[in-house]
């Protein structure tokens, strides 16, 4: 059967080189041979992206390719003649087809008792007015009693251009089936039925024309167009009584006056980008504006909706100069420039964005929208200056401004990729990360004017998220987001809500934090008309129970009151309804949001807190003892580490005021905090305490079972006792639900995810009904689950161990010692060698939380001696922790090889990493090591600065982006320079010469070259500059770079010095007789060559002849592929002959098309050392 892809490309390239006529010819042939349903072509009307038409025409195509091959392969038979005839085809910017007019041609044949009540035949919203027919024939008959009256007049019909594809191309499989079809008495034809595009008339009309056998004399004309008429008396209101439209004002007063009057025919394109069957087409319109005696003004038409392309400029369309024409094409025309996507590059992007056609000027903002937007900013304003429970200070005071970092998602190849659900963020350097970054005030930069953007804003658990957002809304409340005139906070726990109905109205205003609004029909309806200047927030995206189906949606209308909020939202983030708006989503970065990432516009992510945020962040707490405080939490490494994490930060300033000791592990924190909340007003045995244990008990029962089902909301069943304990410890918040028709309701969750998982580990510690062996499967499951669950399971299983092996914090009990016991069997039975590197990682943490000098001195002694951290991204609790457990292996006398590449690691962390003695050797990216230098010979540490150069390895280096072939040529110029560059400025090393020398140049022996097509060439010549240097290489791989002749004959300028290179990859580079004639006679310098790959080259008889030729002088070659190129029997013969003076060749690959099978047979026969593959 015929590949799938084969068949898709036969049906773009009908697509974008047969004229629409031969299109629509196309589809009817399809739709009699029951290929396409009627039902089918309907539908794809209505579609936007011409992707996605060609996709949904191909796969039914594909199925029925015995039928369709021959007609497809006659459109672009015909297609190809009529192109050679014609001097510029008729495309649009994105190289389809641009089809106009006849919205219905090819379902001419079709009548329309065969659709049914199919809303595409849905009476006109205009009937109520007049009939379609009886408008143009009032309009005629205005015309004709005009003329009659004075031939000077000004009332003119212009007649835009004919279009080709109105007349006179139909195609011909429709014209033989009019002329094969019988006649039925006097009845004409259907085509002769439904009249002309743009002047249909309606069924009563045409019936009653049919009876009287004559139709509505045409406007007269002149050879050089429509005569101007003089306006005679009474214009006005002739043209009301003739033409029963309402007539504004504004016109009235536009035509006092007035000596002409212009009658032009408005002819709507259609919004597809193929057009079959635009739905309800409506009548024809009419435009009556005064006229004026400005000479011709060209205007640009608008832009294609379908792909944002520019129509060309041989199809721009000269209309009369006019004042009011000019105002229309200026307020309809789109931007010249459209807006490109930071996350991706729309140039190469195969679906773009849906554009929004040209509207009118938004009307003006109504004073009860004005009222409501101020009341919305008071709100914002107040939430700012709530006080923290915990610090008693406001929120606007505490909160501390961090930036941004722009991400991107690595799409996955390879078997069942396309199914993925989740989207691997690219791990950035840590020069990477401060390139990236943005401020808040950059969030919403480059959308343009339309907006209509979706923002993923991720952070971790506790990262600042809402606050940021708080921050936001205050912004906006202070006139600085200028863009936005409606801002919309909603929770996403409202997604969980029952099934019943909601509007998009509902949502907005009664779901969302905004307040009470009493003419929410006015501002709805005023937010409809700009909704580019509407930006909605849905908080905490994580708390969203089962995100199958929403990229699945049937909301697209703004007004209907029958979908869930689970449809409205998909309907939104789909950009289906209120298209324009912006959209910003808050999440994790592991969590449910993961398999949208692809959908998103942008993906932005919040820093953590950095030094200077967290020692601002004390000094706001404790004002004059803020030093004091400080130095007392430096002391405590491990914790000051974690308080990147604003939560924890918090949490230890509470502590900080209320206690003089602080703790030194995770576990630990959260048990004193818990303890202080829940025993603050207690003293002594109060008869209270036992209540209270009760309802903590209960609470921790209700976390674990959270965390096992993702969720953090309370029950309604809960008592209000436990929701009364809960709210008043600070382990619960409240929040706000409003079911459909109802009076708001309060409702309960847990304060804070972490906290959460605490309260489900102490469940898990001390609970009988957990035993010892399901509390090691509970904590193994997430192995086997979603990764989505990784995220809570993780921190209950830390809180878990620390509860179970440091001593005070639980009773010790019976069952607790044998969850202890069966805890550390299952931790010394994992294997660290065998575990990922984010499982490596998470068991250093859980070691360390249970504070056991056993336990750690167990997992070092089984570490394996490459770790590998590769892929994941380390925080500074991560260094901390992975430096504590290193520093035991100096006793065991162990060293470690440490890769530290894509992990954004600090230099701090790289200091305290490679400060190790039992690091012996380490990897990290080119750039931040070499800023590392510069820092370490800035303070003047040049045993430290001695110890990172001689330990620094780059070998095997794979090149896959120019920056990296740029951070390469960094670091050759050190090593030639012996001195490292301080900005602009060329300062002397600390060390001497021999410091610089930098072993990781020398011992680089592979390298591999992966920029692919477009960046390749680029890639190749600036590696040139450094290659020579490159001695000791031994593996050069440059596949798949393009690099040409040219480049081949640059390699060849350098191949004299790499005289260790042992295999070089020259597959798929274009390479041809020309390059390979320069290249070949350098090969033999290769002294100790082994192999040899030229596969899928250019390569013709010329260079197979002169590859031949040096085969002999190669003395080290072993293996030579060269297959899949374009030499023929001829050339394969002088390889032969080539190979009988090569005794140490063993392999030779040559197989191609050009190669006559016998030939090769032969060949093989002569010489078993030649073969296929």
């Amino acid at each position: 059967m015929i590949p799938f892809k084969e068949v898709l490309g036969q049906v773009k390239k009908t697509l974008r080189e047969a004229s629409p006529p031969e299109i629509q010819g196309l589809l009817a042939e399809l739709t009699e041979a029951h290929v396409l349903s009627r039902d089918y072509c309907l539908l794809l009307s209505q579609e936007w992206d011409s992707e996605d038409v060609a996709r949904r025409i191909s796969l039914p195509v594909w199925q029925n390719w015995d039928l369709c091959c021959d007609a497809i392969g006659a459109v672009l038979e015909r297609a190809r003649n009529s192109a050679s005839a014609s001097c510029q085809p008729y495309t649009n910017g994105a190289g389809m087809q641009e089809m106009s007019l006849d919205p219905l041609g090819f379902l001419d044949d079709v009548s329309i008792e065969d659709f049914g009540d199919y809303p595409i035949f849905s009476p006109n919203p205009h009937d109520d007015l007049a009939e379609d027919g009886d408008l143009n024939e009032s309009i005629e008959s205005l015309i004709r009693i005009l003329s009659e009256e004075d031939p000077s007049s000004g009332l003119t019909e212009p007649s835009l251009p004919e279009p080709a594809s109105w007349e006179g191309k139909r195609p011909e499989k429709r014209e033989r089936c009019h002329s094969a079809s019988p006649s039925r008495g006097d009845a004409p034809s259907k085509r002769s039925r439904r009249g002309p595009a743009g002047s249909r008339v309606s069924k009563k009309t045409r019936r009653a024309k049919q009876r009287s056998g004559q139709m509505a004399p045409s406007s007269p004309k002149t050879p050089n167009g429509p005569a101007p008429l003089p306006a005679p008396q009474g214009l006005l209101q002739t043209i009301h009584h003739l033409l029963p439209l309402p007539i504004s004002t504004a016109f009235i007063n536009a035509c006092e006056g007035a000596t002409a009057i212009q009658l032009i025919p408005a002819v709507t394109y259609p919004q597809q980008v193929i057009n079959i069957s635009v739905p309800n087409p409506g009548p024809p319109t009419y435009v009556i504006v005064p006229q004026s005696h400005l000479p011709p003004v060209t205007h640009v038409m608008p832009q294609s909706p379908g792909t944002g392309a520019a129509v060309p400029s041989d199809f721009m369309v000269s209309t009369p100069g006019s004042s009011c024409l000019d105002g229309a094409f200026q307020a309809s025309s789109p931007e010249q420039t459209p807006t490109s996507s930071p996350t991706r590059d729309t140039s190469s992007c195969k679906e773009s964005p849906v554009q929004t056609p040209p509207s009118e000027p938004a009307p003006g903002k109504p004073k009860c929208a004005e009222d409501y937007t101020q009341s919305v900013k008071a709100l914002m304003r107040e939430i700012a200056r709530n006080t923290d429970p915990e610090n008693e200070m406001s929120v606007e005071s505490l909160y501390v401004n961090v930036p941004l970092v722009q991400r991107q998602i690595r799409l996955k190849t390879g078997k069942n990729a396309s199914k993925c659900l989740e989207k691997e963020l690219v791990v950035l350097s840590n020069a990477d990360s401060k390139r990236a970054m943005l401020h808040r005030g950059q969030l919403f930069e480059d959308m343009g004017q339309k907006g209509g953007w979706l923002i993923a804003l991720l952070g971790k658990a506790g990262g600042g998220k809402t606050a940021f957002v708080q921050k936001l809304c205050l912004d906006w409340a202070d006139g600085n987001l200028q863009q936005f005139e409606y801002i919309f906070v909603l929770d996403s726990k409202v997604l969980n809500l029952p099934h019943t109905t909601y509007s998009l109205k509902k949502l907005l205003f009664d779901l969302s934090t905004s307040p009470p609004c009493r003419s929410s029909t006015a501002i709805f309806k005023h937010v409809l008309s700009v909704p580019q200047k509407v930006l909605i927030v849905f908080d905490g995206f994580d708390d969203f129970r089962d995100p199958e189906g929403l990229l699945h949606s049937p909301a697209t209308c703004n007004t209907k009151e029958s979908f869930s909020v689970r449809q409205l939202f998909s309907g939104i983030f789909q950009k289906k309804l209120l298209r324009g708006c912006t959209l910003l989503i808050l999440a994790r970065p592991k969590g449910v949001f993961n398999q949208f990432l692809a959908k998103v516009d942008r993906i932005v992510e919040l820093c953590c807190y950095s030094p200077e945020n967290i020692t601002q962040y004390i000094s706001e707490c404790f004002r004059d003892r803020g030093d004091k405080a400080l130095g007392k939490l430096k002391k405590q490494c491990y914790l000051y580490s974690h308080c990147s994490n604003p939560l924890i930060c918090r949490y230890m300033c509470f502590l900080l005021k209320h206690s003089d000791r602080l703790p030194s592990t995770l576990t630990s924190l959260f048990q004193q905090v818990l303890d202080k909340k829940i025993h603050s007003d207690t003293q002594g045995e109060d008869p209270k305490m036992a209540q209270e244990r009760a309802h903590l008990s209960k609470l921790c029962c209700i976390a674990w079972a959270g965390v096992k089902n993702h969720s953090s909301i309370l029950d309604h069943k809960d008592t209000a006792e436990l929701k009364e304990f809960g709210l008043k410890c600070g382990l619960l918040t409240p929040h706000l639900t409003r079911a459909k028709d109802s009076e708001e309701q309060q409702g309960h969750r847990f304060a804070h995810p972490l906290l959460q998982s605490f309260l489900a580990a102490l469940h898990l510690v001390q609970s009988r009904d957990v035993s010892d062996k399901a509390l090691v499967a509970q904590m193994t499951a997430p192995q086997k689950r979603r990764r989505l669950l990784t995220d809570w399971l993780e921190a209950t299983w830390r809180f878990a161990l620390g509860l179970l092996f440091q001593k005070g914090r639980v009773e010790v009990t019976a069952g607790v010692g044998a969850k202890k016991a069966a805890a550390a069997m299952h931790l010394r039975g994992l294997k660290p060698g065998d575990l990922v590197p984010s499982r490596l990682m998470e068991l250093c943490h859980c070691i360390y939380e249970t504070a056991d000098a056993t336990m750690a001195r167990h997992l070092v002694r089984n570490l394996p001696e490459d770790l590998r951290f590769c892929g994941i991204q380390l925080s500074s609790p991560d260094v901390f922790v992975l430096q504590h457990l290193l520093q035991k292996a100096r006793d065991m006398k162990r060293s470690f090889s440490v890769d530290l590449q894509d992990t954004s690691i600090g230099l701090q962390g790289l200091r305290a990493i490679l400060g190790l003695k039992c690091v012996q050797s380490f990897r990290a990216s080119i750039e931040d090591t070499i800023n590392l230098w510069e820092d370490l010979q800035k303070k003047c540490e040049g045993k430290l600065l001695q110890n990172t150069i001689r330990k620094f390895t780059i070998s095997p280096l794979k090149a896959t982006h120019l920056d990296h072939v740029d951070h390469l040529i960094m670091l050759v110029r050190i090593y030639r320079g012996g001195k490292i560059s301080t900005g602009d400025l060329r300062s002397e090393p600390v060390v001497d010469n021999v410091a610089f020398d930098v072993p990781a140049v020398r011992n680089l022996q592979k390298l591999e070259l992966s920029l692919g097509p477009s960046n390749g060439p680029v890639g190749f010549t600036k590696l040139m500059e450094v290659l020579p240097a490159l001695q000791w290489l031994q593996h050069l791989d440059l596949e798949d770079n393009k690099i040409g002749d040219r480049g081949a004959e640059e390699l060849a300028a350098v191949l004299s010095a790499l005289s260790s290179l042992e295999m070089l990859n020259l597959s798929q580079n274009c390479i041809g007789d020309k390059g390979l004639e320069k290249l070949a006679p350098a090969l033999p310098s290769l002294v100790s060559l082994h192999s040899l790959s030229l596969y899928s080259n250019f390569i013709c008889d010329g260079g197979a002849e002169s590859l031949a030729k040096v085969l002999p002088d190669i003395q080290s070659l072993t293996d030579l592929d060269v297959k899949d190129n374009r030499f023929t029997n001829v050339g394969a013969q002088s390889l032969s002959h080539g190979l009988k003076n090569a005794p140490r060749m063993k392999t030779v690959r040559m197989w191609n098309h050009y190669i006559p099978h016998g030939v090769l047979e032969n060949l093989k026969q002569q010489d078993p050392r030649i073969r296929s593959l």
